[in-house]
């Protein structure tokens, strides 16, 4: 048979955090395992090629890895600060009829028809309707979207969409006195 020169094997533990120290306390020969209160506990790391390096064991200690203390601070909760309200409104022209503002209502902000009959005359009757109010992004959304809703076909002369502006809420209510972020 062959013999190669292997390179020692690593440490029994190396790589995995753990220490292991073992130390002979007699010559007895290799029993198969260690000593440990309560019965005895094996060595698998004992292989034949090891036997004369290691010797025989009757102790061995295992030590945790040290664990680095962690120093905890207590952390400020920053309050969290609510987005300011906007509201999408809606501008009266008289190239529009209440079935074209009450179908675009319903369609953009899923409003249920009674609603959306609302604004229908508050726009007529006010020049302007409060349709949404909620955050500025979402106010910017539904005014493009007003304004690309398309022309009225009911109205022979209607040149175009409606017109819608946004602006910020007073204390975020609309019109009607509801704080509610759907139309």
């Amino acid at each position: 048979m062959h013999q190669t020169n292997r390179p020692a094997p690593p440490p029994v533990g190396a790589g995995f955090g753990i220490a292991i120290s073992a130390r002979r306390t007699d010559h007895t020969p290799f029993s198969g395992g260690v000593n440990v209160e309560g019965g005895k506990l094996p060595i698998l790391f004992m292989k034949p090629h090891l036997k004369g390096r290691i010797g025989s064991m009757d102790t061995a200690t295992v030590t945790a890895p040290s664990v680095p203390q962690v120093r905890t601070q207590a952390v400020s909760k920053a309050k969290t600060k609510r987005p300011t309200p906007w509201n999408v409104v809606l501008l009266n022209d008289d190239d529009h009829s209440y079935e074209y503002v009450i179908a675009m209502v319903q369609k953009l902000f899923g409003a249920p028809v009674e609603r959306a009959f609302q604004i229908a005359k508050t726009v007529d009757k006010d020049g302007r309707a409060v349709c949404m109010t909620t955050h500025r992004e979402l106010a910017e959304l539904k005014m493009e979207q007003i304004h690309g809703f398309g022309k009225d076909m009911l109205i022979s002369g209607c040149a175009g969409s409606m017109s819608a502006v946004i602006e910020p809420a007073e204390c975020g209510d609309d019109e009607n006195g509801e704080n509610d972020s759907r139309a």
